[in-house]
């Protein structure tokens, strides 16, 4: 192993995963550039951009984050229908 470095291991935010993605797709960044610029290898960046373009921006989200954002939109929807239903009862 002498003379062989190896990168350690920095996690990458699901912001910046967002970032090199539409910095690639939409900017026409080199994926290169965008690597150098995170400190990530350009497979990351490759990886992100088959992520993104199979699953969207979720796919950069953990699944805990996933299910909170789902509970919230519920959560959301949920006090749409009683505001709906208390204006509806005041109506008649």
């Amino acid at each position: 192993m002498h003379g062989l470095l190896r990168k350690r291991y920095i996690q990458t935010s699901c912001e910046q995963k967002l970032y090199a993605v539409q910095e690639v797709l939409l900017k026409k960044r080199p994926r290169k550039e965008i690597a150098t610029e995170l400190n990530v290898s350009v497979n990351s960046v490759t990886t992100w951009i088959k992520k993104y373009k199979e699953y969207g921006e979720n796919s950069f989200i953990s699944s805990a984050q996933y299910e909170i954002k789902r509970l919230k939109e519920i959560e959301k929807h949920y006090y749409e229908l009683i505001n709906i239903d208390k204006k509806q009862s005041y109506v008649k």
